[in-house]
């Protein structure tokens, strides 16, 4: 009996009042009544139940709004107005998507407040599908400025321009890395993180007034609503330049990211059939496994190390070889300092990958496997069973992954 081929799936007007002054006199000067469509107004505001303390509070309030609204108001004028800010930002897409082309990520990198910014980009930046790490400036010193690589491109967020541990770090930057600061200067040259390497990108985010003149204190406020703001602005910038493909824009990778929460429950409901390319992981998000020792050989623990700063668990060894969450899992503490090359059944390489289009619906695709699985021969090892690694492909290459068992497990 000859089995099945498994190698791949092909699927598929009010009335005017007349007016009280009389146009001749034989017209008389009052009119019959109207009546009232609107209910009375009270002459003076309603009695407040707010103490005077609850109003100092309100007042407070609406002065912090409205100061940080004027703040991102003159920011959206910098952008359409001034060349410094606006071919800084345009190299700034530029460099990231540049990067992620060719296998890369954006690195941010912050301390204090900056750095609470920082984290919360990166996590925009991942789910609109911009692969992106934080790095805290001082565990970078401190043996974490392994995680840059030579193509990745650096953002430092610093408000003054001048934060010494930045300054610190700068030096031990990889000079093949592009580097962006967003900062509160305008100018090049009036910055030390600026000035002190050539070729760094500016990225201005200025407020209009000092948080003290402002609030009467100095915490940063205004400082930290313009920086969230253009790190958002580029985000989106980032992800409308790198998802071009049809059927895969930012809309789609971002719903793609996002399946759990309210936002996740919207998206499927707004969808009536799901395709199998939305289960997938995107094999230039998964991030690369390196040795941490200077050897050429990769350990079982530079992939569980790789593996835990995943946000799904792969780990990507090349374009041709991963490898998927649950082997990871399965790895004893014995075999954590031997080489991967060495450890059986842990490395999915493209040869054994099976390969579906991304377009397929979910349910065709599970009716085919279970139609496979049926005409086995040999239950015990059944084809298409547990461990099986998926190829999605897109525009006639693999370039998502999936374990077997996620497509059984969703819905």
């Amino acid at each position: 009996m000859e089995e099945p081929a498994i190698s791949s799936f092909s699927g598929y007007g009010m009335a005017q009042h007349q007016p009280l002054t009389p146009l001749s006199p034989s017209m008389p000067t009052s009119m019959p009544p109207v009546p009232e469509l609107i209910p009375t107004l009270p002459i003076t505001p309603p009695s407040s139940e707010y103490e005077p303390e609850n109003d100092a509070a309100l007042a407070t309030a609406v002065h912090v709004i409205s100061t940080e609204a004027t703040a991102l108001s003159c920011l959206s004028r910098l952008y359409q107005t001034d060349p410094v800010a606006r071919e800084g930002f345009v190299k700034s897409v530029d460099s990231v998507a540049r990067s992620i082309d060719i296998g890369g990520k954006l690195v941010v990198v912050g301390v204090g407040k900056s750095g609470k910014i920082g984290e919360k980009v990166v996590a925009t930046m991942n789910s609109l599908g911009v692969l992106s790490v934080f790095l805290h400036p001082i565990e970078a010193l401190h043996g974490d400025l392994g995680v840059i690589r030579a193509h990745d491109t650096i953002l430092l967020i610093t408000f003054s321009g001048r934060t010494p541990e930045l300054r610190a770090l700068l030096p031990h930057l990889p000079q093949a890395s592009n580097l962006i600061i967003l900062t509160a200067h305008t100018t090049p040259t009036t910055s030390p993180l600026t000035r002190d390497r050539a070729g760094t990108i500016l990225l201005p985010a200025p407020i209009h007034e000092p948080e003290e003149t402002s609030f009467g204190v100095c915490a940063p406020t205004t400082s930290t609503t313009v920086a969230l703001a253009l790190g958002d602005a580029l985000a989106v910038a980032i992800a409308r330049k790198i998802h071009v493909e049809e059927g895969r824009g930012p809309k789609e990778v971002f719903k793609s990211h996002h399946p759990g929460g309210a936002i996740g429950m919207k998206g499927a409901a707004a969808s009536g059939t799901k395709l199998i390319g939305e289960l997938a992981v995107r094999i230039a998000n998964m991030p690369l496994a390196y040795p941490r020792n200077c050897s050429d050989k990769i350990t079982a623990l530079d992939c569980v190390l790789a593996a835990v700063r995943s946000p799904n668990g792969w780990v990507r060894l090349n374009d041709k070889s991963a490898i998927p969450p649950r082997r990871a899992q399965r790895l004893s503490a014995v075999a954590m300092r031997e080489p991967i090359g060495e450890i059986g059944g842990l490395i999915a390489s493209a040869d054994t990958w099976v390969t579906i289009p991304a377009q397929s619906p979910v349910e065709e695709v599970r009716s085919w496997i279970l139609g496979v699985r049926a005409q086995s021969p040999v239950r015990e090892q059944e084809i298409l069973g547990g461990g099986t690694v998926l190829g999605l492909v897109r525009e006639g290459r693999v370039d998502s992954l999936m374990e077997i068992e996620d497509l059984f497990e969703d819905g």
